[in-house]
């Protein structure tokens, strides 16, 4: 039975009678291997999905690996629904479960929770989050983090909503789902709710979110500095352990102390976030992927943050570069150095700094793509460039990949931690098909082992590369731009 909902009273679950999955494959097809290999490792390494908001109704595919069949969860033709996605452990089987926006489904958007189960995810939504206003645009981005004490912490993001009168300045709704099923709503965030924060017209505060077990990290590529328009900024809001919800925030943009380098309009710095969530230091990323170095325009870089666990607050550290990331490398106008950016527990061991750079070109072939593995300083990590040739593939002119980079594989939250393989999934949306459909999209899966080579480079190796699975390809399908929990604005 689905429970309407009114703003501002508790959202209420609607619970699926049973898995009901229609598409590419039955329950069975995705076989109890994967979730069971979930529930003995304590990990989510091996299931992926990936958001099609282009197609008719909106979709989300499921992956296991390699083999095994496909399953689609199609959503509502004009809701977005695939838009963002990101994946918890909502309730006590040890299976993976999935949270999808649908940013223009009626009422001003909403956000989907999808159980999953040993022999997949159900298509019925166990859970409904609605948006408080028609014009707010809810579930355009999604963060998720798990209670050690039972529950789930869900950050749904609401770019278009009006706040003190600023269309479309945006807010953040945060709610908790509880053990028993139910959710209720914790808070509204805004940008007023942090120190130096300004609230201003068409920024699109809650476009962009990561978050972690410290705080929540909300990126705002639209937000203006002074006069320099679009220049960017992100704002820290840490958790009270206390209360559950967030106290207080701080604003950071290229003006504030100790961040390096200055604000430029366009820069959208804030474009893409990403929070570790293990490690010593933690660190945070905020790419800037338009910032000009010298005369090359949209060069791109990150900045990155240490995290104090103990007091929850930022400290700024150094901006990194093409050029800083692999000195084999120059800092190239257009390559959009920062577009997408993932980070683990810090070390190479966990992926480091994972850093997509979608406008990089490959001779004269432009755009074609290319990701970095970042050197953490401190460690005997080597930096490392890949491009698609580093698949047995082709670079080709407007490919993108780096577009999208999504760190899955993790303990889960009541299983002592333990190290895992990690996946690394790379988007490249402007990939044509085998049979030359344009922009259909591809996603590379690679995989990263729990050494290192011996010359300190990350034991990072391709895996698999794959298409949709939904048929004929399709024109401007743009698969493999919306992957799970990839901090990242994707224009749609």
């Amino acid at each position: 039975m689905l429970v309407k909902v009114r703003a501002g009273l508790p959202l209420v679950v609607a619970v699926a009678a049973g898995l009901v999955v229609s598409g590419l494959a039955a329950p069975s097809a995705l076989a109890s291997t994967d979730c069971a290999f979930d529930a003995a490792a304590g990990t989510t390494a091996d299931v992926q999905v990936f958001g099609l908001p282009r197609t008719a109704t909106g979709a989300v595919e499921v992956r296991a690996h390699a083999g095994v069949p496909a399953q689609r969860i199609p959503g509502t033709a004009g809701t977005g629904f695939g838009t963002s996605l990101a994946t918890a452990f909502v309730d006590s089987d040890h299976c993976a479960d999935l949270a999808v926006g649908a940013p223009t489904a009626p009422g001003g958007g909403a956000v989907q929770v999808f159980l999953g189960a040993a022999d997949g995810y159900a298509t019925t939504p166990a859970l409904t989050l609605r948006a408080s206003s028609a014009a707010d645009r809810f579930g355009s981005d999604l963060a998720l983090r798990e209670r050690s004490t039972g529950g789930v912490d869900v950050w749904v993001g609401a770019p278009g909503r009006t706040v003190a009168g600023h269309a479309r300045a945006g807010a953040v709704d945060h709610f908790l789902i509880t053990a028993d099923g139910g959710a209720r709503r914790l808070e509204t965030i805004t940008a007023a709710d942090a120190r130096h924060g300004q609230v201003q017209s068409s920024t699109g505060f809650g476009g962009v979110l990561a978050a972690s077990g410290e705080g929540l990290l909300v990126g705002v590529p639209g937000h203006d500095v002074g006069r320099k328009k679009d220049a960017g900024a992100a704002y820290w809001y840490p958790l009270d352990t206390s209360t559950g919800s967030t106290r207080g925030g701080t604003m950071w943009t290229q003006s504030s102390a100790k961040v390096p380098g200055s604000p430029e309009g366009g820069d959208h710095f804030g474009a893409a976030v990403a929070v570790s969530r293990a490690g010593s230091p933690r660190w945070v990323l905020v790419g800037v992927p338009d910032e000009d170095l010298g005369k090359k325009k949209d060069t791109g870089s990150v900045q990155t943050f240490a995290l104090d666990p103990v007091q929850r607050a930022l400290i700024p550290r150094s901006a990194v570069d093409e050029t800083h990331a692999d000195a084999a490398t120059r800092n190239t106008a257009g390559d959009r150095f920062g577009a997408a950016v993932a980070v683990d527990d810090g070390t190479c061991l966990g992926g480091g700094w994972l850093v997509g750079a979608p406008g990089r070109n490959a001779g004269k072939k432009a755009d074609s793509g290319a990701f970095f593995s970042v050197r953490v300083p401190g460690s005997s990590c080597t930096s490392v460039r890949y491009t698609q040739r580093d698949l047995s593939q082709h670079d080709e002119k407007g490919d993108r990949f780096g577009s999208a980079i999504a760190l899955l594989g993790r303990p889960a939250p009541d299983l002592d931690p333990v190290p895992v393989s990690q996946t690394v999934l790379v988007g490249t949306p402007g990939e044509d098909s085998a049979s030359g459909v344009s922009n259909s999209g591809s996603v590379t899966s690679w995989a990263l082992a729990e050494q290192r080579d011996e010359d300190g480079r990350p034991a990072l190796a391709p895996f698999y590369q794959f298409f949709s699975a939904s048929g004929a390809a399709t024109r401007s399908l743009a698969f493999g731009s919306v992957l799970p929990d990839a901090d990242t604005f994707v224009r749609h």
